[in-house]
């Protein structure tokens, strides 16, 4: 079996996508209702281009799981991933995200990941998780470090020459941050303490 670091999840041909919800989209430069709104509209456009939605919903808010529930109840391409551990079982074309770190689980296998939160310019200074980056623009830590990519066009998601040059920046950058032999240091770290 390939070792679990280095598995290879890419798959532009994939049918398979993983999206990550949030607990609560407030003082991330955005709000809960923008969300909602932003994600029925996004789940329209993937059972439209015929994609499996595998989503994993944070595990710590049952009000907000229950109203991202409410939004999918009209699509039947959803498969809920209810742990860590069915992630890495499958191939995917690529990862959307509401601002959330969890990406990174896929990151690391060469899945591209896009934020696709409905960020509101007034709202960006408030945020904690923002800052302006030298060219003016407010990023996250894992945007400006080119771990994951803002999408506000969702048609670029069915471009396969951009969802490449995605995958393979991304995890450049993964691996500038995350050397090959990191997890094998930090393995050995553990085991001699």
């Amino acid at each position: 079996m390939p070792n679990e670091e280095t598995k290879d999840l890419f798959d532009i041909e994939s049918k398979n996508i993983i999206f990550f919800t949030r607990d609560d989209y407030e003082h991330y430069g955005t709000t809960n209702q923008a969300c909602y709104k932003r994600y029925s509209e996004i789940l329209f456009f993937l059972a439209e281009n015929c994609f499996n939605v595998f989503i994993k919903h944070h595990p710590r808010n049952r009000l907000a799981n229950i109203k991202h529930q409410d939004i999918e109840r009209d699509f039947r391409n959803i498969i809920y991933i209810n742990s860590n551990l069915e992630i890495n079982t499958r191939s995917y074309a690529f990862c959307l995200t509401f601002f959330s770190a969890a990406s990174l689980l896929l990151t690391r296998h060469n899945v591209p990941a896009f934020d696709v939160t409905p960020y509101d310019a007034s709202l960006l200074k408030e945020s904690t998780f923002h800052f302006i980056n030298p060219v003016g623009d407010y990023v996250t830590p894992l945007q400006e470090h080119g771990l994951q990519t803002v999408c506000n066009d969702l048609k670029e998601l069915k471009n396969s020459i951009f969802l490449s040059d995605s995958s393979r920046s991304q995890q450049d950058s993964f691996r500038e941050i995350f050397p090959d032999n990191y997890y094998k240091e930090l393995l050995s770290l553990l085991k001699s303490s």
